[in-house]
């Protein structure tokens, strides 16, 4: 393990470990394709990282579009949230996810 490397377990049916599949995950396994993370939240079905660059990437459930990415797709790996640059912050809720801009500006998703 890396330092800056997310791992996950546990339940994935709809992909919100990152390992690229719904299979569910007794022990951790790395999430594809995203290292460098400094902050992870995650809410029962989707989960966001915080790279050190001040990007967001997101995977999971997007019923409710709280991936940010446009559509209502579910997301099996992190996609990088489109426009969201500088944030320094994230959070996630129950079918919403929440960013923080270093200018303070707050961005709401789902």
């Amino acid at each position: 393990m890396a330092s800056g490397d997310p791992y996950a377990w546990g339940d994935n049916f709809y992909g919100q470990l990152g390992a690229g599949t719904r299979l569910d995950h007794a022990v951790a396994q790395a999430v594809v394709e995203l290292d460098d993370v400094i902050q992870v939240s995650a809410a029962g079905s989707h989960s966001l990282a915080l790279r050190s660059d001040g990007t967001v990437w997101a995977w999971g459930d997007n019923s409710d579009g709280q991936l940010g990415d446009g559509t209502l797709v579910d997301q099996l790996s992190p996609q990088q949230v489109p426009g969201l640059q500088n944030i320094v912050t994230i959070g996630t809720g129950h079918d919403h996810s929440l960013a923080v801009r270093k200018s303070g500006r707050l961005w709401v998703l789902g």
